[in-house]
Order: structure tokens, then sequence, then C-alpha cells
């Protein structure tokens, strides 16, 4: 939901001046429109540029359907981060990124595509992605070092992010309890019956 951490990607050209135009939020999810701009090899790559200063603006909008996320850029592409949490620290994850418009010859392309699909994967995506990833890691460790820190957000989007974690939480909790009670109730009611049957044998 956060896209005000351009800065963590900085060395790869990635986006600036993020605007938060529009919040959405649902007892299960949450979707945020933002405006960002980009300049550089991407943009370029992308053929997004048309301004002489190779600056480009475009709306990015950012679904969270809990635990998962997709990710859209106006026009150009589209990520979905699958999650599976697997632990209270940990969480797997898979995800599918497509792209509407590359910036090559059709010939090249079709002929090239086995070559071309691992390199965007490699130096373009993953690079993207494991910042992310060493990110995410480090707000844990840092966590688990001072649990009981405060921390001070000021994105609405994290914000109602946190809001919607803490209901699934809640919810899960309490449904556990339930579904614990009533196995609970179910081996009660059948020692219950056995003792009738027992009783009645005797």
């Amino acid at each position: 939901m956060d896209v005000f951490h351009g800065f963590l990607h900085k060395n790869l050209q990635g986006w600036f001046d993020p605007v938060l135009l529009k919040l959405q939020e649902t007892e299960s999810s949450i979707r945020a429109d933002y405006q960002v701009r980009y300049q550089g090899f991407i943009t370029k790559l992308l053929g997004l540029s048309t301004e002489a200063d190779g600056v480009t603006t475009r709306t990015v909008a950012v679904h969270y359907q809990y635990p998962h996320y997709h990710s859209a850029m106006e026009g150009v592409s589209s990520l979905y981060l699958m999650r599976l949490p697997v632990s209270p620290t940990e969480t797997r994850s898979f995800s599918l990124l497509f792209l509407n418009q590359v910036r090559l010859p059709k010939v090249l392309v079709r002929g090239c595509q086995r070559l071309i699909v691992p390199l965007i994967r490699r130096f373009l995506f993953m690079q993207f992605l494991l910042q992310d990833v060493e990110m995410m890691e480090s707000e844990q460790r840092n966590y688990q070092m001072n649990p009981e820190r405060r921390y001070v957000e000021i994105n609405p989007a994290i914000i109602a992010l946190q809001r919607l974690i803490v209901r699934q939480y809640e919810q899960f909790v309490q449904q556990s309890s339930q579904s614990q009670s009533q196995r609970d109730g179910g081996i009660q009611k059948t020692t219950t019956v056995a003792e009738a049957l027992s009783s009645q044998v005797e």
C-alpha cells in the first residue's frame, strides 16, 4: 500500500513525488490510487515518456484483499502478489507480473521471448523485489528487538491497512476460540452419551 518508499529504489530509477489520490476501505479490503512520476531507463524501455525531460506521470492503483496484493500502473503493468502467512514472522509469496507494452520490435519479441522474459525478471522485477524483501526483513528484525516501540505512521493507506490486519487477526482469534469451544463441547457431549449408554447396560 505504501508507494512513498520510492527512495528505497532510487538507484533503480523508480517512481518519485507520489500523491495519494483516493482511498477506499471495506471490512476486508483496501484500495489506494496514487499519482507517481517516473524518469529514467524504465520509462524509455516501456515507451512511457512523452516529455522532453523524460518524466512521465501515471496512476498506480494498489488493492489489498487480505492477505493478497494487486497493483497496476495505468496502461503499463499489473502485479499480483499472493501471500500465505505461515507463522507470526514469516510469509510465503508468489507473484505474477504482466507488462502491457515493451517498446521492442514484434519480430524481436517473438524470436527472443524465452530470453527476454528471464532478463526482465532478473534485471527489472527482481531488483525491486529484493530491495522490498530486505526492507521488510529489516523492519521485522527491528520490531522483534523492541516490540513495545511506538511507530508514527502518516500515510492514511498504511493506517487503513493496519486497521484491516488487526481486524483480520481478531476475527481469526474469535473463530479459533469458537472452533475450540465446539470441539470441546463435542467431546463432552460424546462422553455424556457414552456414560448414559454405559449406565443403561449396567
